[in-house]
C-alpha cells in the first residue's frame, strides 16, 4: 500500500509499505527518503502520536492512501544527556564543559563567543538546559500535555524560521531600514530639514532652530509646559503664525517650540491637514497647497538614532501636556485679555479635570466646554483646536 508522508517543512514524501511493517521499519524507510535521522522523527496519524515502534501500521489502522505528519524533532547533542545512575535520580544538567564541547562541533564560531562573554555563556547554556529537559520529557512520555505544548512549541518555531528564511531569500528588502520622509524648506532665508511625521499631533520646532531663524521673538510663552512622550522635553512657547517656504511656495504654519530637539522641525498633522497635504510615494514627493515638494534622498539625511526620532515624535504628539502658566489667575499673570476664568459656568458632562486642562491654555470656563463639545470629548483634539483659533 501507498502513504504520503508530509514534514512540517513542506516535504512531500510518498512511500511504497506493507501493512504489516513495523512501525520501526517505517522510520528507518523515511529516513532514507528524507534524510532526517529515525531518532529525530515524530509521527503523527490523524492527530495521535505513533510512539510505539514494535506495533505494526495494521496496529494503528493506517490503510492505503493514508496521509502522516512527520514533525522533526531537534537532535539531541551526543555529550548534553547522561544516563542516572539509578531509575529514580534525575538527570544531571548539563555543565559549561558540555556546553563548549557541543558548541565546538556544532558552531565554532558561536563557542568562541561564549568563551570569550560570560553574559553570552549562560544565556546558551540557559537555553541548552532548557533543551535538555524537553527532550527528557518527550522521551519519558511524548503523549503527555507538557510534551505535547513543547511539540506545538516547536512547530511554531519551524514555521517561523520558515518564513524568515523565506522572506531572507524571496523578500530581503523587508530587513533594510526604510528612511524617513524630510522634505528641504525655509524660514526667514535659513534652510531646515523638516520631518514629516503623519502621527504627530502638532507641528514643533527645536529653539535652536527658532533662535538661529530669528523667531524668538515671536515665542509665546504663556504656552510654556511640558511634552511628554518618550521622556520629557521642555515646550518654551508657541510660535502662532510664521511663513513657511517649500518649493518655492509660501504657506502659514504655527509651532510649538521645544528646548531640546534632535530635528529643525516636525511638520505633524495640524499643518498637513490645514494645507490639504498628500503624500505621495509612488512621485516621492510631498504635495501642500498644491505645492510639490521632493522628500529628501538618504544621502541627504542627516543620520539619527531611532531613538531620538521616536522622542521627537512622542513630544510632537503630546498636546495635552502644554501648560499656559500665564493663564492661572492665582499667579496675578495676564490672560492676554480675555479676563480671568470663573469657576462659575454653564452645566456640562465633561470631567472638571478636562476642563482645568483646556483652561490651562488660557481660555474661559465657557470656551473649553464648547471646545470639548466640538472635539466630542476628545482632550487631545480640543487642546489642538485651541491652537488652531
Amino acid at each position: 500500500m501507498k502513504l504520503l508522508v508530509t514534514t512540517t517543512d513542506d516535504l512531500f514524501v510518498q512511500v511504497e509499505v506493507h501493512e504489516d511493517m513495523p512501525l520501526r521499519d517505517l522510520r528507518a524507510l523515511l529516513e532514507t527518503e528524507t534524510r532526517i535521522p529515525a531518532g529525530q522523527q515524530q509521527l503523527q496519524f490523524r492527530g495521535t502520536m505513533l510512539v510505539d515502534d514494535t506495533k505494526t501500521l495494521k496496529d494503528y489502522n493506517i490503510a492505503n492512501d493514508d496521509a502522516l505528519v512527520m514533525l522533526r524533532l531537534p537532535m539531541q547533542p551526543a555529550a548534553a544527556f547522561r544516563a542516572p545512575t539509578a531509575p529514580s535520580e534525575p538527570a544531571p544538567e548539563a555543565s559549561d564543559e558540555d556546553l563548549i564541547r557541543y558548541l565546538e562541533s556544532a558552531n565554532p564560531q558561536l563557542a568562541h563567543q561564549a568563551k570569550q562573554s560570560p553574559e553570552i555563556k549562560k544565556e546558551l547554556l540557559a537555553r541548552f538546559r532548557q533543551n535538555q529537559r524537553d527532550m527528557r520529557i518527550l522521551q519519558t512520555d511524548p503523549t503527555s500535555p507538557e510534551a505535547q505544548e513543547i511539540i506545538a512549541k516547536m512547530i511554531r518555531q519551524q514555521n517561523i524560521e520558515q518564513s524568515y528564511h523565506s522572506a531572507m531569500e524571496n523578500n530581503p528588502e523587508f530587513f533594510g531600514q526604510v528612511p524617513m520622509l524630510y522634505i528641504r524648506c525655509e524660514i526667514n532665508k535659513f534652510e531646515a530639514k523638516a520631518f514629516i511625521d503623519t502621527g504627530a499631533q502638532s507641528s514643533i520646532m527645536s529653539a535652536k532652530f527658532a533662535d538661529a531663524s530669528n523667531l524668538m521673538h515671536l515665542v509665546d510663552e504663556r504656552f510654556v509646559g511640558v511634552a511628554k512622550g518618550v521622556g520629557e522635553t521642555k515646550i518654551i512657547g508657541r510660535i502662532h503664525g510664521t511663513e513657511l517656504v517649500v518649493a518655492g511656495g509660501q504657506i502659514m504654519c504655527s509651532f510649538n517650540v521645544l528646548s531640546e530637539l534632535d530635528v529643525d522641525m516636525i511638520i505633524g498633522l495640524d499643518i498637513l491637514r490645514r494645507h490639504q497635504a498628500t503624500i505621495d510615494l509612488a512621485r516621492d514627493v510631498l504635495v501642500i497647497s498644491g505645492i510639490e515638494a521632493p522628500f529628501l534622498k538618504e544621502h541627504e539625511i542627516n543620520k539619527l538614532s531611532s531613538a531620538s526620532l521616536a522622542k521627537a515624535s512622542a513630544a510632537a504628539s503630546s498636546t495635552a501636556a502644554v501648560r499656559a502658566a500665564a493663564a492661572s489667575p492665582s499667579q496675578g499673570t495676564s490672560t492676554g485679555g480675555r479676563g480671568p476664568s470663573n469657576s462659575t459656568g454653564p452645566s456640562t458632562q465633561f470631567s472638571e479635570n478636562a476642563i482645568q486642562t483646556l483652561m490651562g491654555f488660557g481660555i474661559t470656563r465657557e470656551q473649553a466646554i464648547k471646545t470639548l463639545q466640538a472635539a466630542g470629548g476628545n482632550v487631545d483634539l480640543a487642546a489642538s483646536l485651541i491652537f488652531d483659533m
